[in-house]
């Protein structure tokens, strides 16, 4: 099966607003984040849907550990356009 990639541009539509799907990536990696309730409607602690949070996230206290331990569906990888 063919990975699925998406430019910043594409991974901008998929903000979870109007019935669009909620990912966003961290380390070149798109996750679908429409299983964790905190991040509804689309953004957690400042962290936003459609796009790359890799910079933002980083500053946090959290690790991507946790993105594992939540179990996150990866659906693609960032590529650059």
């Amino acid at each position: 099966m063919t990975e699925k990639t998406f430019t910043l541009a594409q991974l901008a539509q998929y903000d979870g607003q109007d019935g669009h799907q909620p990912y966003f990536a961290y380390e070149g990696t798109v996750y679908d984040a429409s299983g964790i309730p905190n991040w509804q409607p689309n953004q957690n602690h400042g962290l936003l849907t459609g796009k790359d949070i890799t910079e933002e996230f980083n500053r946090s206290p959290h690790g991507a550990e946790m993105f594992e331990k939540m179990h996150l569906p990866v659906v693609g990888k960032l590529v650059e356009e």
